[in-house]
C-alpha cells in the first residue's frame, strides 16, 4: 500500500513510486465512493488516431461511436 500527503494548500505529494509509474503527460481521473477514493490513469486517444481507422467519407455518428469503442476495447487489451 502507498500513501499520499495533501499539503496544507491543497496538492498531494506524490511517492516516488508513483511518479516513476506515471508520466508528466498522464491523465488521471478520480471516482469517489463513501469513503474510498479511486484514481486511474486514462490515455484518450487523439481524434486523429480514431479518424484513420475509418476508411469511408463523411462518417455518420453511429460509425464514430464504434470506432471509438472498439478503439477503447483494443487499448484495454494490452
Amino acid at each position: 500500500m502507498h500513501t499520499l500527503k495533501i499539503n496544507k494548500d491543497g496538492s498531494l505529494v506524490i511517492p516516488k513510486a508513483l511518479k516513476e509509474f506515471l508520466k508528466a503527460s498522464n491523465k488521471l481521473v478520480w471516482f469517489k465512493e463513501g469513503d474510498t477514493l479511486i484514481i486511474k490513469r486514462i490515455n484518450p486517444p487523439k481524434p486523429s488516431e480514431i479518424a484513420e481507422r475509418v476508411k469511408e467519407k463523411p462518417v455518420p455518428l453511429e460509425e464514430i461511436v464504434k470506432e471509438v469503442h472498439a478503439y477503447r476495447k483494443e487499448k484495454r487489451q494490452k
